[in-house]
């Protein structure tokens, strides 16, 4: 298996490194190091390897807005333009970690070769709750404003939104290309995919121009944008479609243990029975200072399967 590792991260370069350390020595490692944060320690950390490459250019991420998608698809464009050919590009935060072994990950992805690891559920259908619609019919313009601070910026972000939600206005959760509809499929910024669907991803996403501004004043665009375009597309057969009712993140990320009971958890070690009963492949959010008797476990558990 041929694999690349598509890794955005902003904090915690010493967990980064145990991240990369546990997993394929014969994977390329593709890392984005959000624009505020410092990356001379992320450098020092990987000078020897030459299979880790800082990915540029490097995005200022506002959470919530098309600056994730634009972490993501710079990490996809860093993968297709190496000279390897592989078979999966995993996307993954700093902050995740390995519960399965590297040979079990092999194996598996070898044994469902020609099935894409990402999820989808429709928003607009009846199984839908309006709740779970909302968020996105309600539109948020994203100017940006120069010589005005973050905290500035986003005050006046939420003005305009509340200014033009009052107007009555919301969002269809569908859009045209050409003669084309294309419904709003969500799922999970954590995924495996072939390198045949990255590269229809990409090229929709860069010469698609109806795709960019249906999503540009919509919120959190990393858990819909690249999903509306699989789900859309010829690949969704392959893909991961949920059924019914939207219930929650974890309900349509794949291949990763996470709790989004009270936002997105920091696991630690009394996490570690639910982590290996959930039979998933990776678990998020894992850090240094809180994380790390769980980590040590989790390597017992790797080292210990046959």
């Amino acid at each position: 298996m041929n694999i690349a590792y598509l890794i955005s991260a902003h904090a915690d370069p010493q967990h980064l490194q145990k991240l990369v350390q546990a997993l394929h020595v014969t994977a390329e490692y593709f890392i984005h190091v959000d624009a505020k944060t410092d990356i001379k320690p992320f450098r020092a950390t990987f000078k020897d390897m030459r299979n880790v490459h800082f990915v540029s250019p490097r995005i200022d991420v506002v959470g919530g807005d098309m600056s994730e998608v634009e972490v993501q698809i710079t990490l996809l464009q860093a993968a297709l333009r190496n000279r390897r050919q592989f078979d999966y590009l995993i996307m993954l935060s700093g902050m995740d970690y390995p519960v399965w072994t590297n040979e079990r990950i092999s194996q598996f992805l070898k044994q469902h070769k020609g099935k894409e690891f990402i999820y989808g559920i429709d928003l607009d259908t009846p199984e839908v709750k309006m709740e779970h619609k909302e968020i996105y019919r309600i539109a948020r313009p994203m100017p940006n404003v120069p010589f005005v601070g973050r905290d500035s910026l986003t005050k006046v972000r939420s003005l305009l939104k509340r200014a033009l939600a009052a107007t009555g206005y919301r969002k269809p959760l569908s859009f045209n290309v050409g003669k084309k509809n294309y419904r709003l499929f969500k799922g999970s910024a954590w995924f495996a995919i072939s390198q045949k669907l990255a590269e229809y991803i990409v090229d929709q996403y860069m010469n698609v121009p109806e795709i960019k501004d249906y999503f540009a004043n919509q919120f959190g665009p990393v858990t819909t944008l690249i999903h509306t375009i699989v789900f859309n597309s010829e690949y969704a057969s392959q893909c991961m479609l949920k059924l019914g009712n939207y219930t929650s993140l974890a309900d349509v990320t794949p291949l990763h243990y996470i709790d989004r009971d009270t936002g997105m958890k920091v696991m630690n070690e009394s996490d570690y029975p639910l982590i290996i009963e959930s039979g998933k492949m990776f678990v998020r959010k894992v850090k240094t200072a809180e994380s790390g008797t769980l980590v040590e476990l989790l390597d017992k558990h790797r080292t210990s399967l046959p």
